[in-house]
């Protein structure tokens, strides 16, 4: 693939992209940026990974496993995922996608650059790019121009570079129609669950004991750690903050737009649902349906939101349809124009959506207002307070941190500079100090620095941080009273697992040898289930998305009807037994035919991208230096 990139670079690719271009501040003249040193992460053909760059990518990727599991994350599932070297393995790729970029001629211009960065709309005002944001955006970020550019550029040249690569993504109409039958085809199957749990067992003292001895190492104590911290807290430094007219007047202009309330208003409904295809014979239904409420709600005087929790058809029923406040453009123009037009109190006259037919009653109408400069101030004053104080407290931490790098204890700087200093007692992972905020990051951070290290500076959501792990004690095996009823859980699952595959084994076997599925479900007590025509992506019933079954289940035809061994499942194990199989119906390749396209290309950029990323590597692997631990 690397041969094809650069053979095919010249021809694809505009003659003037192929020119060296050293990446400076592209607008109004501005020379180069000059960082501090900062330690490496790693090096890729001589070409460092900052550690800022690893924190930021790793943060990142922490922050999306935050809004993915929730407070269900913790630090043995950051561990399990390894995402501080999947963050590195990302940026490794990134930089080795970028050489290779380079190598072939692919370059950014600074008319690129340029128009990239004026589209963008953070930095435009009524539409048009704004200089004077852009640099204070950019102040207010701690990013230089220069920086920022570069990063531009970088995007870019990967765009170009993946461009070039998937334009040699070729599609024919045989691979088209195999992969409409495969997502197509359907299966149906019988099977029978064996569950763990529902099996009895008990376990005495001598089984309990021989089982701990075995595997006393599943029962290591978890490892402790001291650590010792300074705190930067951004609420100290708002006394130092002083704000004056010209930065309040100049917040106030880049952000007039969170200073403008649209109308708004605050409302209940009552739905009656009809499809927006149905027949009329149905729509006339729904219609007179909603009259009648109607008539309850105005002509009798019946509360409303007790009709709606009686009569409505919408999923604001339970709460008596309210609707809560919204913005006209925030509903379907029909319900929002109706709406929109009634004064508070007023119920309006039925209104189709696609959903159905609606009666609408206005509880309260928020007029639009424009706050001027003068009712904004405090607001902005204290926006600007939070955030320079915000911005002096690290600026503190840096400096402090470059005292750090020069073999300082923590301890003694923060003594000599009257900071606020921290020591923990010993703590586990799981039983973090209950003073910090982001306590999963906290632990992250501190268990993964040797003993005196002294991190980076760390944001744990309330504040800066330098930490230094002072002492660690490794987790011991305890002795098995303090946790014989844990060993014994743990020993009776176990046992329970291998008697339900045992059963399932046997259960197979009896099937293999031509046994009917219903007898042998008296036998051991259970019921066969039909699964039903289901293609690869759907659920099976009443089990949800049990991939390894369904992938048996593909499997199988009239001549194999059953799996060589029983199948793992999250609730046990399963035995199965093929019934019929439904080929897909070719008549609507054509109206799929988009959707196969886009899925199929997707699928092999994926590929294309990940086997590229693979050669590159194997390519430069003496090149790859990392000089972090990933522990």
């Amino acid at each position: 693939m690397l041969n094809l990139l650069r053979k095919n670079a010249s021809s694809w690719i505009i003659k003037f992209l192929l020119s060296a271009i050293v990446i400076v501040f592209v607008f109004w003249g501005i020379g180069s940026y000059s960082q501090k040193q900062i330690t490496e992460a790693a090096f890729v053909n001589g070409e460092p990974i900052s550690i800022e760059e690893f924190n930021n990518a790793y943060m990142n990727s922490l922050e999306q496993m935050k809004k993915t599991f929730g407070e269900n994350l913790n630090e043995d599932l950051i561990k399990a995922m390894d995402l501080k070297r999947q963050a590195l393995n990302r940026l490794i790729s990134y930089k080795l996608f970028l050489q290779e970029a380079n190598k072939i001629g692919l370059r950014a211009t600074n008319s690129e650059i340029t128009e990239k960065i004026i589209k963008m709309p953070v930095f435009q005002n009524n539409g048009k790019f704004d200089k004077k944001i852009y640099f204070n955006l950019l102040q207010r970020s701690s990013i230089s121009p220069a920086e920022f550019e570069k990063m531009q550029a970088e995007e870019i040249v990967m765009e170009k570079f993946k461009e070039l690569i998937f334009s040699s993504i070729k599609l024919s109409d045989i691979e088209i129609e195999e992969w409409f039958k495969w997502e197509n085809s359907k299966i149906k199957f019988d099977y029978v669950l064996f569950e763990p749990e529902k099996i009895e067992l008990q376990a005495n003292d001598e089984e309990i004991k021989t089982f701990y001895e075995q595997n006393k190492n599943n029962y290591i104590g978890e490892p402790k750690i001291k650590v010792q911290f300074i705190y930067f807290n951004p609420e100290k430094y708002k006394s130092k903050v002083q704000i004056n007219d010209d930065e309040i007047k100049e917040y106030f202009e880049i952000h007039k737009d969170n200073f403008e309330k649209p109308k708004t208003i605050e409302a209940r409904h009552i739905l009656i649902r009809v499809a927006e295809d149905a027949p009329n014979s149905d729509v006339e239904k729904a219609h007179t349906k909603i009259i009648d409420i109607l008539k309850m709600a105005k002509e009798e005087k019946q509360d409303f939101a007790e009709l709606a929790k009686k009569y409505s058809e919408g999923p604001s029923k339970d709460n008596g349809g309210s609707i809560g406040e919204f913005k006209k453009e925030d509903m379907v123009p029909s319900f929002s124009d109706a709406a929109f037009a009634l004064n508070a109190g007023e119920i309006s006259e039925p209104v189709r959506t696609p959903f159905g037919w609606h009666i609408i009653k206005v509880e309260k109408v928020n007029e639009e207002s424009i706050k001027t400069i003068e009712d904004s101030k405090q607001d902005i004053e204290k926006i600007l307070k939070t955030e320079m104080s915000k911005n002096l407290a690290y600026d503190e931490a840096e400096a402090t941190l470059e005292l750090c790098y020069k073999g300082d204890d923590i301890s003694k700087i923060a003594q000599a500079k009257n900071f606020e200093y921290h020591s923990t007692e010993f703590f586990t992972r799981q039983e973090p100090p209950k003073a910090i905020k982001d306590k999963a990051k906290f632990v992250s951070t501190a268990f993964n620095l040797p003993i005196m290290e002294i991190s980076n500076i760390e944001d744990f959501d309330d504040g800066y941080y330098i930490l230094q792990p002072i002492e660690r004690q490794e987790g011991i095996i305890p002795e098995l009273e303090t946790i014989k009823e844990k060993v014994k859980n743990d020993f009776i699952q176990k046992k329970k697992a291998e008697a339900a595959l045992k059963n399932s084994e046997e259960f197979l076997a009896e099937l293999k040898k031509g046994e009917s599925m219903e007898a042998l479900c008296k036998k051991f007590n259970l019921t066969v289930k039909n699964s039903g025509f289901m293609k690869r992506g759907d659920a099976v019933p009443e089990l949800g998305n049990e991939t390894p079954l369904k992938d048996a289940a593909f499997s199988l035809s009239d001549k194999n009807k059953y799996p060589d061994a029983p199948i793992r499942g999250k609730q046990g194990y399963f035995v199965i037994e093929f019934k019929e199989k439904q080929e897909s119906d070719m008549k609507e390749l054509e109206t799929e035919r988009t959707k196969i396209v886009d899925s199929i290309l997707i699928e092999k950029k994926i590929k294309m991208f990940d086997k590229l990323q693979a050669e590159l590597k194997e390519k430069n692997k003496d090149k790859i230096k990392i000089k972090i631990s990933l522990d």
